[in-house]
């Protein structure tokens, strides 16, 4: 029974230890496929948006990608409010696509949302118009054309870092 028992602890102390010696030799390659600090502190982006009077937009390139940052006038935010929900292909209000306490301010990746194409400032409600398709949005990034494109402008992850910046991205 003794001999039993002594053969069990052979077995689960070997095992344990070709486990812990996979480990220390996989480690290296594991942790090599992370991005390195170098990378993760590329994919936020620092705007200062003094500049950016209000009525005024202003486009960045984040990881590829352009962002459109809006500063809303009273009469544009008053408007983008005033719009009934029923009106809206893609109901969302108006709170919900901005930040609370900075709703002048309108952050939108400038990909159409039907075509992929990039959206460019115009169009007949003030917003953004996609020239491939037709696609039209509000000042808010909302569609407001029903066809062809269904979905609102996607908005990045954000945040203001202080009154004269924001910062896109997660990281």
């Amino acid at each position: 029974m003794a001999e039993k028992t002594r053969r069990d602890f052979i077995l689960l102390a070997s095992t344990a230890m070709a486990v812990a010696g996979a480990g220390f030799v996989l480690w290296p390659f594991i942790a090599s496929m992370s991005p390195s600090a170098d990378v993760i502190s590329k994919r936020l982006l620092y705007v200062n948006i003094t500049g950016i009077k209000v009525g005024e937009s202003k486009r960045v390139i984040w990881e590829t990608t352009p962002v459109y940052i809006r500063h809303l006038t009273a009469d544009e935010l008053t408007l983008a409010q005033s719009v009934p929900m029923s009106d809206l292909f893609d109901p969302q209000s108006a709170t919900a696509r901005v930040k609370s306490g900075r709703e002048s301010w309108v952050v939108v990746l400038g990909i159409c949302t039907y075509v992929g194409c990039i959206v460019q400032p115009g169009g007949e409600f003030g917003g953004w118009l996609c020239h491939c398709c037709g696609a039209q949005y509000d000042a808010l990034g909302r569609v407001r054309s029903r066809y062809p494109a269904k979905k609102n402008l996607a908005i990045p992850p954000y945040r203001f870092d202080s009154d004269g910046e924001i910062v896109i991205g997660t990281g």
